[in-house]
């Protein structure tokens, strides 16, 4: 990332929450703009901050879903969307994906290929870690019955 790109957090775990803000707040491409920690607040971070990039978890008791998710595009066009979810219902991530989602990675992903997604879809570009990519490739490859 050449440039500080704007990022919003979004997930209502307090350990992860805390060890990703540590990890972007290290970095001088990143700018954290604020953090969500409930639902309700989403649409008021991303109108005031017009972020480069959501990083949010859907999969989380009484906290952001698949309808915040939706919104994010009217609200902030701008903004992309970077899921970091350990849900591994392969229908939950592929709902979640036909929502035009840039990136998704798993929590067990390396501190190396979060890095990887967050540059590459605050820049538009798509990136899924190898178990998302698993189920993609399974969903479009699979033998029919």
């Amino acid at each position: 990332m050449s440039r500080s790109v704007k990022i919003l957090l979004a997930d209502n775990q307090p350990l992860i929450a805390a060890g990703l803000h540590h990890f972007l707040s290290s970095r001088e491409d990143a700018d954290i703009v604020g953090q969500v920690e409930k639902p309700d607040l989403l649409k008021e971070m991303l109108q005031k901050h017009r972020p480069d990039l959501l990083i949010a978890d859907y999969n989380l008791p009484n906290f952001i879903n698949k309808g915040h998710l939706q919104a994010v595009k009217e609200i902030s066009p701008e903004t992309h969307v970077l899921i970091l979810s350990s849900d591994d219902n392969k229908s939950n991530i592929l709902d979640i994906l036909q929502l035009g989602v840039k990136g998704y990675v798993t929590k067990e992903c390396s501190r190396e290929e979060v890095l990887m997604a967050i540059q590459s879809t605050a820049k538009g570009e798509k990136f899924f870690c190898h178990k998302i990519l698993d189920i993609i490739m399974e969903k479009h490859f699979s033998p029919e019955p």
